[in-house]
């Protein structure tokens, strides 16, 4: 393939991984992650059973070890398609929930609820690894930065605006019903997303990655530093993201009894957040080294921690604001700079093996932080008769000292200067 044919397929490839983007966009906004936290609230499954599905986000991380399999069959953007499909007809099950509970059993609705919501984040996981090698089949060197951040860009302004119509919708028809229409919606969009990935055409890169062994993927990563530091750094930065996200929107509905459609308002702050760093991505990328952008988003986790321990008993929606704010800017910037920290470091080559084990180890350690010590210690706290707002203010005291172990842990492993990560942080905000 000469270079100017080459140029022209990752140039429709980019296209195409834009549009797909906001169509993802659209039906994670309607069918998954926060509004299934709001549907589970509405039809009064118990909190700590809402974060363990909350978890399942990176607990279902080994189902991953499927990818290979498909990618060397179909190619790296066919998984995607395969997985996105998959997702959404799991997710499609969620309309049946209140039928089960009302007609069946109220024990077997939240069954259904449960392997359901496995299920979607199972097949999104096995997706997943796929989603570094069909960047790196659409971008080069020189346009890692641009596609990240623009993908995100895409990705957060269709969230943006889709919250923006939930939050109208639940302010006028706040039922049962309304859900599964916006659910239904939530599903079409997945199923317009998976056809739109699958048309991205791409070389043997891929496939050829998919066919070195996972053997011969910890060798390579034994034998390079680099690569064991940021399975570690992954770890505990999605395993703060696997409990602050989550339960952070618990903590607004049930401290302060806030109606769905100002809760949904908290998540377009959470997404204007996440908005604001897809916009200045690509420049904080070029002017300090991703390793460095990822201990200093991480630090933002300590001050949403302290933010919900001094928490007022009244509400606030400023102070509320500034906590959802935070959080969306530390979780997107987090996973578009341990992105390009990876592509960074590891050869297109080995790029399947390498992700696979990457993310397999640090999901799946992330989901088992969310779901047993999470919902295990917020159970606990319930029986020791701790309630409301003051329920949170503890369960945020413990995991601030966890934090900040994390932060510690985080800047040994990279060697980082605490000073030097200050200056460049000072660096981002006045450049």
């Amino acid at each position: 393939m000469n270079e100017s044919t080459e140029k022209q397929r990752r140039k429709k490839g980019q296209h195409l991984y834009f549009h797909f983007s906001a169509f993802n966009g659209i039906s994670v906004s309607f069918a998954a992650e926060n509004l299934l936290i709001l549907y589970a609230l509405k039809l009064n499954v118990p909190d700590y059973i809402i974060g363990i599905m909350a978890s399942f986000f990176f607990l279902s991380a080994p189902f991953m070890l499927l990818s290979p399999r498909i990618i060397k069959r179909f190619g790296a953007s066919g998984t995607i398609a395969i997985a996105w499909l998959c997702r959404y007809t799991f997710a499609m099950f969620f309309l049946a929930a209140p039928f089960v509970m009302t007609y069946f059993s109220f024990t077997l609705g939240i069954a259904l609820l449960v392997v359901c919501a496995f299920g979607l984040y199972a097949s999104r996981n096995c997706g997943i690894v796929a989603w570094m090698p069909v960047l790196g089949e659409i971008t080069t060197g020189k346009d890692k930065g641009m596609v990240l951040s623009k993908g995100f860009l895409f990705f957060t302004t269709a969230y943006f605006l889709s919250l923006c119509c939930l939050r109208f919708l639940f302010e006028y028809i706040d039922t049962v019903n309304t859900f599964r229409s916006i659910i239904a919606v939530g599903c079409i969009a997945g199923f317009l997303a998976s056809f739109t990935i699958s048309r991205i055409t791409e070389t043997d890169t891929a496939r050829n990655s998919a066919n070195h062994s996972i053997r011969d993927a910890l060798c390579f990563i034994k034998n390079k530093k680099t690569i064991m530091i940021l399975i570690l750094v992954q770890i505990i930065y999605f395993g703060a993201v696997s409990i602050f996200v989550p339960y952070s929107m618990l903590a607004l509905k049930q401290g302060y009894f806030v109606q769905d459609y100002n809760a949904v308002t908290y998540v377009i702050i959470q997404v204007s957040g996440s908005l604001l760093l897809s916009v200045f991505g690509k420049k904080i990328l070029e002017l300090i080294k991703a390793k460095y952008v990822v201990i200093i988003l991480y630090f933002i986790f300590i001050i949403v921690a302290l933010l919900w321990i001094f928490a007022p008993v009244t509400f606030f929606w400023w102070y509320c604001l500034i906590i959802f704010a935070l959080l969306g800017i530390a979780r997107v910037g987090g996973f578009m700079s341990l992105a390009h920290y990876f592509l960074e470091i590891t050869p297109g080559e080995m790029r399947v093996g390498v992700n696979l084990v990457l993310s397999v180890v640090s999901c799946s350690s992330a989901g088992l932080v969310g779901s047993l010590f999470g919902g295990g210690l917020l159970k606990y706290l319930v029986y020791l008769g701790i309630d409301n707002l003051n329920l949170y203010k503890h369960f945020f005291i413990i995991m601030l000292i966890f934090s900040i172990i994390g932060l510690i842990l985080m800047l040994y492993l990279e060697r980082i200067n605490p000073i030097k990560s200050l200056a460049l942080a000072k660096k981002i905000f006045i450049k």
